[in-house]
C-alpha cells in the first residue's frame, strides 16, 4: 500500500467479515466480495443500506465456484435497483451497478 501511495487512503481491517461489515458505517461506493462465498448474501444484506446511490459490487470466482456463490448471485439478481452481469474473465467476475434513482 505504501509503494502504491494508498497507505493514507486504505484501511485494512482483520476479523470475521460478517461481523466487521455489520460494524462499518459506510457509505461505500464500491464493494469487492473475495472471501467466504457462503457469507456473501448476509454481508450483502448488511451493506445495502450503506451503499451510495451509484454503488458498484464485485464478486470473483463466480464461475469456478457456482454452488458456493449461487445464493449471492440470486440475491443480487433480485435487487431491482441493480444491473448485474457476470464477465467470463479469469474464474468469473460478477459486476453489479446500482442505478441512481
Amino acid at each position: 500500500l505504501r509503494r502504491a501511495g494508498l497507505r493514507d487512503v486504505v484501511e485494512l481491517i482483520q476479523g470475521d467479515a460478517t461481523q466487521v461489515v455489520a460494524e462499518l458505517a459506510g457509505p461505500f461506493d464500491c464493494v469487492f466480495f473475495d472471501a467466504d462465498r457462503f457469507s456473501a448474501p448476509s454481508q450483502l444484506a448488511l451493506l445495502l443500506p450503506k451503499l451510495t446511490a451509484e454503488a458498484l459490487l464485485f464478486a470473483d470466482n463466480v464461475l469456478s465456484h457456482p454452488q458456493e456463490i449461487a445464493d449471492y448471485l440470486a440475491a443480487v439478481e433480485a435487487l431491482p435497483q441493480f444491473d448485474h452481469l457476470v464477465v467470463p474473465v479469469g474464474k468469473g467476475l460478477s459486476i453489479a451497478y446500482r442505478q441512481k434513482d
